[in-house]
């Protein structure tokens, strides 16, 4: 997604096209929390060492 703006945003764009590039353009989430990755790599380590 980074790119695309990158891309987008090297063209001579007005003000209006530029707040628009910024506010309703790309819009996301990220699926999970990077605290919630590292909780279940946690988990599967322990059952890994005590295995």
């Amino acid at each position: 997604m980074c790119k695309s703006y990158d891309y987008l945003r090297r063209g001579n764009l007005t003000t209006k096209q530029l707040e628009q590039l910024q506010t309703d353009t790309f819009t996301g989430k990220k699926k999970k929390s990077l605290a919630y990755v590292i909780a279940i790599m946690n988990m599967n380590n322990e059952a890994i060492s005590y295995a």
